[in-house]
């Protein structure tokens, strides 16, 4: 509909918080839903690249963190790859203590903290 009124195309993504809706959002890109059950989150995951943890004001990754981990591990390093590279040394010693603790918040819950409840949402 959207589509045939204003010639846009667009995508939604729909999930348990705003960080994971924006990653459901690209699974049917470009001009597309997906809802993501709790069963998806750990795929949606799994194939994130650190790259795209940005933007819409979500919880991510700062630019300067993004760029950092990228240049060292190269671009297409996913987020379930951090996972690993926090339990050795080698984020240290590109990036600050309060950048690796963002890292380990981003990646040890996978959740942004900002559930939407559905029944709040302006109609």
């Amino acid at each position: 509909e959207i589509r045939k009124a204003v010639g846009l195309t667009c995508s939604a993504g729909v999930a348990r918080t705003k960080l994971l809706s924006m990653l459901a959002t690209k699974k049917n890109k470009p001009n597309g839903q997906f809802t993501a059950s709790p069963s998806d989150e750990s795929k949606l995951w799994a194939f994130a690249q650190v790259e795209s943890l940005r933007g819409a004001g979500l919880v991510g990754l700062r630019p300067e963190v993004r760029s950092a981990i990228s240049g060292k591990f190269g671009a297409n390093i996913q987020v379930c790859d951090l996972q690993r590279l926090l339990t050795s040394s080698d984020l240290s010693e590109i990036l600050a203590p309060d950048q690796i603790s963002a890292v380990e918040s981003l990646v040890s819950t996978a959740d942004d903290g900002s559930s939407v409840d559905a029944f709040s949402l302006p109609k």
